[in-house]
């Protein structure tokens, strides 16, 4: 049987090593990648060095700037035909750099899986106003409260527990919990 659970789950682990190097085999400065990702180049000197982790928004426009799925910059691990992540593993990242912006618990098993899993709770006092790109695809489930989704140029919807929408990129996305009873979410990427 080809089963395991997971010892080392966050997904940050070595990011500065794997975005250093997806940087330089680029031939891009840090400064032309600050500049491409609209981060400061401090911060993304930060970031590989480990000093800090980047938020998700800043994780995905760096990926962007390279050109390169997200995955890429996440572990690359064995993958199992089972793999068991339990509630306290994977890592808490900031949705943004506003520190209002719900934290996340972002779940990627890395190595050839191009799926991360995305934990997210919300409610009306931290919404997050920023689009996000949907670059593969991806499935939205509602665990519990209520979501209000806004898929660029397409339609807006608002979810209810156990509802699901399959977005499918390229597109972009803005979420927002109406409230008052927090939303709990999953997010399914494929990229």
């Amino acid at each position: 049987m080809n089963a395991r659970t997971s010892e080392a789950t966050n997904p940050m682990r070595g990011l500065g090593q794997r975005l250093r190097a997806a940087r330089k085999a680029r031939g891009l400065t840090m400064v032309a990648l600050a500049d491409a990702a609209e981060v400061s180049q401090p911060f993304l000197s930060k970031v590989e060095r480990e000093a800090t982790n980047p938020s998700l928004h800043t994780l995905y426009r760096l990926a962007h700037a390279l050109d390169i799925p997200v995955s890429d910059l996440l572990p690359s691990e064995e993958l199992a035909q089972a793999t068991v992540v339990r509630a306290s593993e994977g890592a808490i990242v900031a949705t943004t750099e506003d520190p209002a912006s719900p934290p996340i618990r972002l779940v990627s098993l890395g190595g050839t899986s191009r799926m991360q899993v995305l934990d997210y709770r919300a409610d009306a006092s931290r919404n997050v106003g920023d689009w996000f790109d949907v670059v593969g695809e991806g499935a939205l489930v509602i665990v519990s409260g209520s979501l209000v989704v806004d898929v660029e140029g397409i339609g807006r919807w608002t979810l209810a527990a156990h509802d699901t929408l399959f977005l499918r990129g390229p597109t972009r996305t803005r979420w927002t919990a109406p409230g008052p009873d927090p939303c709990s979410l999953l997010l399914f990427s494929v990229e």
